[in-house]
């Protein structure tokens, strides 16, 4: 019962909107009505569709990449379909190169010399460009000295294993 008398007022009162008043033959402000009816409507479409593009974010698994590769993985809303990759060594990504055009939500990166790099995600969906946070990674491999100090290493417990082994076995097969 309560729905149907808040249907009625509602039809009651878009007669009363768009309808000729009493005593009229046509209504000239039925445009203006209906304009201040629909732009409420189209500000919040507006609203909703900027808010969706800035929920683009971009991130890193990790902001010194010392292994020599890492992962950038985004969030974008649903309606955008295909987004590019931005790559820069300049802050404000003057200088940038697109390393990734489409659909995925995420990249793998590689072989990068040492240095910093910058990285931002922009939808290439409509004539509208929307473009995520700018994330940072600082690229730095371990010092060579390093990796050629594990690798001595590791020969010489590999060695001293070998050793043990055949010095181990002739001493067995002796007695």
């Amino acid at each position: 019962m309560f729905f149907i008398r808040v249907i009625s007022r509602a039809a009651h009162l878009g007669a009363r909107l768009f309808l000729p008043l009493p005593g009229r033959r046509d209504c000239p402000l039925r445009e203006i009505k209906f304009a201040l009816l629909v732009f409420p409507g189209i500000v919040l479409a507006l609203m909703a569709q900027a808010a969706s593009a800035a929920n683009l974010h971009l991130a890193s698994d990790s902001e010194i990449a010392t292994a020599g590769f890492y992962q950038l993985s985004w969030k974008i809303p649903k309606p955008l379909k295909q987004v590019e990759l931005y790559e820069s060594r300049d802050p404000g990504l003057r200088d940038h190169r697109v390393i990734y055009r489409g659909p995925d939500l995420a990249r793998a990166v590689s072989g990068k010399s040492d240095g910093d790099y910058y990285y931002q995600i922009v939808s290439t969906d409509d004539n509208d460009r929307y473009a995520s946070n700018i994330v940072k990674v600082n690229v730095a491999h371990h010092p060579l000295k390093n990796a050629f100090l594990f690798f001595a290493l590791g020969a010489t417990v590999f060695i001293a294993i070998l050793v043990a082994i055949f010095t181990g076995n002739r001493r067995g097969s002796a007695q």
